[in-house]
């Protein structure tokens, strides 16, 4: 069964789910999930993917039961996290314009190359900024590259900061 979400991109080529709230006056105020789906040698097949199924899977599971939240959610899977950031910094607002040598790819091409290639645009990443109080919460479920649950011997831990 689908998850019957909108789907658009914004200038940092970030893929955004939105699964309608019914409550058109916080409708703008999203629950948001998602993680990236690029990874590196020792991250696994699971490194951010897990984060984004998750967040699919839960959606699509509130319109298999035809539950709708009072927000909206929001599954986002982040452009290029591995490597430059952009992605997630487009949306935090914390690109450096001024600055676009600062993210070169792992190839050597420039953000502006490579994000034209995907179908993004250096020139508008600032309209993918997001209020951050248009967001009722963020969750990322995120599989640990390192060992340092496995050494406390914890099953699952919760980012501080």
């Amino acid at each position: 069964m689908e998850a019957r979400m909108t789907v658009r991109t914004d200038a940092g080529r970030n893929l955004i789910g939105t699964y309608a709230g019914k409550n058109t006056d916080v409708a703008s105020n999203a629950l948001a999930t998602g993680s990236h789906i690029d990874t590196v040698p020792s991250g696994g097949k699971f490194d951010g993917v897990l984060g984004v199924l998750a967040g699919i899977e839960m959606v699509r599971t509130l319109h298999e039961h035809n539950l709708r939240l009072d927000w909206n959610v929001e599954v986002i899977v982040f452009t290029d996290e591995e490597s430059t950031m952009i992605g997630c910094q487009a949306i935090a607002g914390t690109v450096l314009t001024k600055s676009p040598d600062r993210y070169l790819s792992k190839t050597g091409k420039s953000i502006q190359t490579s994000l034209q290639e995907i179908g993004g645009n250096w020139e508008q990443i600032s309209t993918a900024q997001r209020n951050p109080t248009n967001r009722a919460a963020f969750g990322e479920l995120h599989v640990e590259k390192g060992a340092k649950l496995e050494k406390l011997q914890k099953e699952i831990g919760i980012v501080q900061g």
